[in-house]
């Protein structure tokens, strides 16, 4: 796909995938009660998914709740800039290979 027609796409999610921001640690938590560790300090983004049709429950990377939020209402590019201009350390390599790899997307629209 070229590079303007990528960015002018838009993307359709999965039904499972939910995003949630949250105030607390809300990975940290799950982690803990899980293996019994600490839950830490601090506003947490996760992304729930289902790969595979098992629940997966990652910690986003910082800016990649506002991508892949934004990235529900408007083109790729928007996108982008959005998460861009809302974190200096947007690292979209990152998003894009947890996205791919929970295989959040169902359909790219050119």
């Amino acid at each position: 796909i070229a590079p303007e027609a990528l960015m002018a796409a838009r993307l359709s999610f999965a039904p499972a995938v939910q995003i949630i921001r949250s105030e607390f640690p809300l990975h940290g938590i799950w982690s803990a009660t899980r293996s019994g560790g600490q839950a830490g300090n601090g506003a947490q983004d996760i992304l729930i998914s289902r790969p595979e049709f098992d629940p997966a429950l990652d910690l986003l990377p910082p800016g990649a709740a506002v991508f892949l939020t934004a990235l529900r209402d408007m083109p790729f590019g928007a996108a982008f800039e959005a998460a861009s201009a809302a974190e200096a350390e947007f690292d979209i390599t990152a998003t894009l290979t947890l996205a791919l790899s929970r295989s959040l997307f169902t359909e790219l629209t050119t």
